[in-house]
């Protein structure tokens, strides 16, 4: 499986990409006091199928699944800009190149982007 500070680190090295190559944001610092927002992303929940059971058990071991929260606050004020719950799942087929949980966190990161626009 995968550990939670893998999956923390894969969501956030993908979510500071997209923030900016999406223009959701002029730029991403992590802990800089100077910017207008300060985001905090929390795991709400994780379901990761080890590869050796998606081999074994195929479309049975089910989907890797990430549910996240998601809070924006304006830094300036500490005032909650924005706040919503979004999720991701990967393909259930052995096969797929869509099956790992890295398919799961790419679909909460562009669900998150959708949720900021």
């Amino acid at each position: 499986g995968y550990s939670e500070s893998r999956i923390k680190e894969q969501l956030k090295a993908d979510l500071f990409g997209r923030l900016v190559s999406e223009r959701i944001f002029v730029s991403v610092n992590h802990g800089d006091k100077n910017s207008d927002y300060n985001m905090k992303v929390t795991i709400l929940s994780s379901n990761t199928v080890s590869p050796v059971a998606r081999i074994m058990l195929g479309v049975l071991a089910g989907a890797n699944s990430l549910k996240v929260d998601v809070k924006l606050f304006e830094t300036a004020t500490g005032n909650l800009h924005s706040n919503f719950v979004v999720t991701g799942e990967s393909a259930s087929h052995p096969m797929s190149s869509e099956s790992g949980l890295e398919s799961a966190v790419r679909e909460v990161v562009s669900n998150i982007i959708n949720g900021l626009r």
